[in-house]
Formats: C-alpha cells, structure tokens, sequence
C-alpha cells in the first residue's frame, strides 16, 4: 500500500502543479514593474461591487421564494416527476453564456448592455441551481422542529419570520458570499453585455494586455485580485454547504410552502425556450450559411475539452486524498480566466493544432474547480466507507479503483465531462484570446452579436446546439460502455 500511496501523491502533485502552471508562467514570463494605479480601476471595482450585490440579492431572493414553491410542490409529484423538474430548473446553469444572451434577448426583445444586462443575464443562468440548493438544505434545517410548529397551529408569519428565516441566516451568508465571488470575477456575461463601469476587473485586465500591451500593470491587478479571491474561497469553504439537487426527505414545511413560488424558478427556462422559439421563426433560412470549418473548430474543442476533464477526474478519483486535502486544495485553486489565457497565449508556438490543444487545456484548468466543488468531492466522499472496507481487508489499490470507485463515479464523469464540452462548445472568452477570429461558432456569434448582428448571429445557434448535443451524447455513450465492460 505504501507504494500505492506514493503513486497517487505524486499523481495528485502533478495534477497541482498543472492547475499553478498559469500562474507560474505569467510571474516567470512578465517583468513586474513598479505598479502604477489606474485611477479607473476604482470606478471598475465600485461597479463590480454595484453588479455583484444587485445580482447576488436577487438571486438569493428569488432562489428562496422558488424553493419554497419547490418544496410546496413536490409533496402532490412522484420522485421520478421530481427529478424531471430540477433537470429542467438546473438547465440555464449548464448552457453556455453565449446562448443564454442570445435566448433571452430573443425573448425579451431588447439587447440588455450594461449594469442591468448582467444583471438580467447572471440571475437568468443561476437563480435555478440556487434555489434547488436552498430547498435541499431548508428541508434538513426545518424537519427538527416543524412538526411542532404545525401540530400547535403556528400562523405562517411566525413560522416564517421567527422560525425559518433565523434558522437560515448562516446558509444565506455562505450561499450570497460565494455568489457574489462568482458574479464579481465574472468574465464572460460582461465581456458581452457589460460597458467601461460595469465591465468588471476581468474584463478590465483584459483590456489593459489585449488593446494596450500592459502586461507588467496588468499581471500585477490579476494577481493582486487572485489573492482576494483565494481568501473568499477559504472562507467559503469553512462552510458546508449541502449541494444535493433533490432530497427525498419530506417534512411537514410542505403544509406551509406555496407551490405557486415554484414559476421563479421555471421563468429562465420559460424565457429561453420563447427566446428559442423567436429565434426559429424569425430566422431567413435562406440566408442560413455556416463554415464548415467553424463547425469542425468547434467539435475538436468540445472534444478535447472533455477528454481532459474526463483525464483529469478519472485521476483524482484514482488518487482519492482525504478530504481536507482536496477539498482545501480546490477551494484555492481558482485561476484567472485573464491569466490562465495570456499564460498559454505566450506559452510556445499559436499555429491552428497547438492553439485549439492550448484552448482545451486552459478550459479544463478553469472548469474542473469548478466541477470537483459542484458534486464530484461529495461523491468521493460518499464512497469512502466503502473504501475503508476494503483496504482493511487488504485489498489492492488498482481493484480498489476499478472494482469500486470507478464504476460508481464513472456516470458523473462522464455527464462532468459532457457538459464542460458543451461549455467549451460555447466558449468565446479564453478561445478569444487563444484562437484566431472566427475560428469556432461561438467566435463568430460573438462577433455578430457584439456588433449588433443579432438576426446573423441566431442563424448560427443551432448548429452550434447541434454539434453540442451530439458531443454531450458521446460521453454519455462513453459512459455506457466503460461501465459495461467493467461490470461484466
């Protein structure tokens, strides 16, 4: 066993080392100068805070109010009904930024620019994930003590105001600080639809090495702001914060939710599909032209994107650290969606096969935090009874994995896997700075969006959607497979 442990700890130091290696590189390839404070990095960060909180409140108040018609809900439906649901609710959250701007433009009929666009946009992609999150966790803080409440008829004020509501408040901090790290170093829905206040730092750094080749000021802000970041994710993860998307535990909460609240959560998903539906009718299919070679550009990210995530947590699923350690180490490891793509735009030769390689890798350095904080660390963890088992009763390590771990993990990640290529698919941020102009779909909706091509820039959305399907259901192909060959 001993060597079985110095493998996976060298395994796991190699797998840190990647995750470091944008950081490094920039520190080691970009001369630091004296730093020179540009007076508009205040008007940027009050904007960023302006965005962030507007965004963090609405999500964390329309996430309760739809979780309570979830939970209110769920008491008149089957399990399987159920499920069905919060696949639908959770969709928003696992489509790309770029559709999600272009569906709920086509819904809303005006391009929303601005603070109140990213506004608009951030709480459309996460109000649903929230509020799923929030149901879980009021239905395991409340099944103490609402039994009682509802037995001596408490009024609903009460229950609410005096007894839900405080139990909460530790859970509301956790969720909006973590929420508002995420909508304050956003990247993408800025990079769309934000201007000069509410760009946000990311797209303000950006701008300092794409438009005026500061790249000494602007490593300097990137790294400064990382830092914050990094102590917003140690305090983040003090907390635990239950992220199962559906409990089967019921309680008697049900008898004091409206099942009415449950439209909160559905009205994104409403939104994008009337978004989806103009879209359709209102496209000139015989205007309809797309480059073959954008479609390929963008199956081969999609692909390798998934590939190196699938790599990479089959490989921390074989290295299998405790707990503090990972669940430490990926509370840290945030990069910069700025820095992650300079350090791999200076990092060797940018012909068209190294940069779409470079793209994958960079996309896969940013997703799998991202991933392995969502659901695959409670999963692992989750197993490690089951591990224990085994290795007292002498067990070797490769059985272990393959006999044990893997077939168990191996369906989420799969869907992990699936949905960072539907991520990548629809990437234009870190594939902007990597690739050529035009060299995926998504690229080239982007530009057409961003100059106000809305008509052009749908024609392209469903190829796009195409090839995203047919990549997602090669993972989950992938899944079937492995898993049958494993069990047989």
């Amino acid at each position: 066993m001993e060597k079985s442990f110095l493998l996976r700890s060298s395994l796991f130091s190699l797998i840190v080392c990647l995750f470091l290696f944008p950081v490094i590189h920039m520190l080691l390839y970009v001369p630091l100068k004296p730093l020179g404070w540009d007076p508009i990095l205040l008007d940027v960060v009050w904007g960023s805070i302006i965005q962030a909180t507007l965004s963090t409140a609405l999500t964390v108040v329309i996430g309760f109010l739809g979780a309570l018609g979830f939970i209110g809900l769920s008491k008149n439906i089957s399990e399987k009904t159920t499920l069905l649901l919060s696949t639908f609710i959770i969709l928003p959250s696992f489509v790309p930024p770029l559709v999600v701007v272009l569906l709920g433009t086509q819904a809303i009929g005006v391009y929303l620019t601005g603070l109140w666009g990213i506004v608009f946009f951030h709480v459309l992609m996460n109000v649903g994930i929230i509020g799923l999150i929030l149901s879980n966790i009021i239905i395991k803080k409340s099944k103490v003590w609402n039994d009682l409440c509802f037995v001596e008829g408490v009024s609903w004020a009460k229950y609410y105001f005096r007894g839900l509501l405080p139990s909460l408040k530790s859970d509301f901090k956790i969720v909006s600080l973590f929420l508002f790290v995420l909508y304050f170093l956003s990247f993408s829905i800025p990079l769309l639809v934000g201007n000069l206040r509410f760009g946000g730092l990311e797209v303000f750094i950006y701008e300092k090495i794409f438009l005026f080749g500061n790249w000494s000021e602007a490593t300097q802000y990137a790294l400064l702001f990382l830092i914050i970041l990094l102590c917003f994710s140690y305090i983040v993860d003090r907390y635990k914060v239950e992220q199962e998307i559906y409990s089967e535990t019921k309680s008697v909460l049900e008898g004091f939710s409206s099942s009415w609240f449950i439209i909160l959560l559905l009205i994104p998903v409403l939104i994008m599909i009337v978004g989806f539906i103009n879209s359709m009718v209102k496209i000139e299919y015989s205007q309809f032209y797309f480059d073959w070679a954008q479609a390929r550009g963008t199956m081969l990210t999609g692909l390798l994107s998934g590939s190196f995530v699938f790599v990479v947590l089959s490989l921390l699923g074989y290295c299998y650290m405790s707990p503090k350690v990972s669940r430490w180490l990926f509370s840290l490891i945030a990069p910069s969606w700025v820095i992650v793509g300079f350090s791999f735009f200076i990092l060797g030769n940018n012909d068209v096969g190294a940069s779409f390689f470079k793209v994958s890798v960079a996309l896969t350095i940013l997703y799998v935090p991202y991933l392995f904080r969502l659901s695959y660390f409670s999963l692992l963890s989750n197993l490690r009874s089951q591990v224990q088992v085994a290795l007292v009763s002498g067990a070797n390590w490769n059985k272990i994995f393959f006999i044990i771990i893997w077939p168990q993990v191996l369906p989420t990640i799969c869907f992990l896997s699936g949905v960072s290529a539907v991520w990548a698919c629809g990437d234009f941020a870190l594939s902007g700075m990597l690739l050529g102009e035009d060299m995926t779909l998504a690229l080239q909706m982007k530009s057409l969006l961003t100059n106000y091509r809305l008509e052009q820039s749908i024609l392209l959305l469903l190829p796009l959607v195409i090839v995203s399907v047919i990549i997602y259901l090669i993972f989950q192909g992938l899944a079937y497979v492995c898993r049958r060959n494993l069990l047989s």
